[in-house]
């Protein structure tokens, strides 16, 4: 396989996110990315052995840009839980934030394949949700509830609000989404 060449490799990424959120993973071809792409066809397997490898890296680097944000800010133990809380959405709701195809691509194919892909993704995974539950423990979310049920709460919130805002027919902005998540950690996080 190639070394990784800046234009090339990047154009093949980009033009797999398009092709993969318009049509999703199943019915997506090769031969439609390398066209999106400006590429041969056999260009596109210079640089990745297969069409699951192409998506393997979407989301390799999605979630090292996610977790690269939410490990920062969890190490900021001068910041209140409960903003650090508020800024860990606003990491993962950052990383869509100019790319709704990847936010498609990531609520689409994401529980699907995260089930059939052991090792680094499974890990970043397991990652981020161990971020996120010392983060609500120590935010003090819904005392006496399962910590385990706090993070899937809360993600699933993430990424369904993520998903509603990346379908053209959604009736609210990226901000709208936002701006409800966090509510919705400030109301369980209230002290009242």
């Amino acid at each position: 396989m190639r070394q990784k060449s800046g234009d090339k490799h990047t154009a093949i990424l980009q033009a797999a996110v398009k092709v993969f959120a318009d049509q999703g993973f199943a019915e997506a071809k090769v031969a439609r990315i390398a066209r999106v792409a400006g590429v041969a066809t056999g260009s596109v397997y210079n640089y990745f052995d297969s069409k699951e490898a192409l998506l393997h890296s979407i989301f390799q680097n999605m979630w090292s840009h996610i977790l690269d944000a939410l490990s920062q800010l969890a190490e900021q133990q001068d910041v209140p839980s409960t903003q650090r809380l508020e800024r860990m959405v606003d990491a993962v709701f950052a990383r869509f934030s100019d790319d709704t195809n990847l936010a498609r691509v990531f609520v689409n194919e994401q529980s699907f394949w995260m089930h059939r892909w052991e090792g680094d993704l499974a890990d970043h995974f397991r990652t981020f949700m161990d971020l996120l539950g010392r983060t609500l423990e120590d935010a003090g979310l819904c005392k006496g509830m399962d910590g385990s049920i706090q993070r899937y709460l809360v993600f699933g919130a993430v990424r369904q609000l993520i998903h509603q805002w990346a379908d053209p027919a959604c009736p609210f902005t990226k901000e709208e989404a936002r701006t409800q998540i966090l509510h919705m950690l400030r109301c369980m996080t209230s002290k009242e």
